[in-house]
């Protein structure tokens, strides 16, 4: 049972921290899109790596604003606990929670034991989300066959051009060094003898 000096000593605590994490909310939250993090009117001519930078900020100031808003609700939960008198008590086993957790953990509602059962239920639903397969329900099994996915989509059409499937070889030209004439040489003698003729 918490006296009333480590209640104040608590109740000081959850209030800075609730101060600190409406900071951290308000700082987090001004900027949402890349245009206006950056401040470029246009993002054309950025390189792709500046790009990620702004994206990676953006997505950083989410999830600091997201867990300050977490610690503010859990921070409320405990102030309102500390109202009506229950804070310092177990929500599942009603058994008091030891003053060093709540030193530690001062918006806790949980002891230490349930607090891991609580923790360890939300990273099984997480790591379970992850796991699942978006293709499961899909009755075809080569949509999960994922060596065979440019095959599949070869079907429609490539981006070879015909060009891609000639020899690349040029013949146009002969190497003068093995003594062969130029056949550039001959076109254009018979050109020139062509003409000649024409003018005769």
């Amino acid at each position: 049972m918490l006296n009333d000096k480590q209640k104040q000593h608590l109740k000081t605590e959850l209030v800075e921290m609730k101060e600190q994490s409406m900071k951290v909310e308000e700082t987090t939250s001004q900027k949402e899109s890349i245009k206006e993090t950056s401040g470029e009117l246009s993002m054309y001519d950025n390189h792709p790596a500046d790009m990620g930078t702004a994206l990676f900020d953006i997505e950083k100031n989410r999830v600091l604003n997201e867990h300050a808003e977490s610690d503010i609700r859990k921070i409320d939960i405990a102030l309102k606990a500390m109202a009506d008198g229950s804070y310092g008590k177990c929500e599942v086993c009603q058994n008091d929670i030891p003053y060093e957790r709540l030193l530690t953990v001062p918006y806790t509602t949980f002891c230490i034991e349930h607090a891991e059962l609580v923790e360890q239920s939300v990273e099984e639903d997480v790591t379970l989300n992850e796991m699942e397969n978006p293709f499961e329900s899909t009755q075809d099994p080569t949509a999960i066959d994922y060596e065979n996915s440019f095959d599949e989509v070869a079907e429609f059409g490539t981006s070879d051009s015909p060009s891609d499937f000639i020899d690349p070889k040029n013949t146009t030209y002969t190497d003068d060094v093995q003594g062969e004439p130029r056949l550039i040489d001959q076109m254009v003698e018979k050109s020139i003898t062509d003409n000649t003729d024409d003018q005769d």
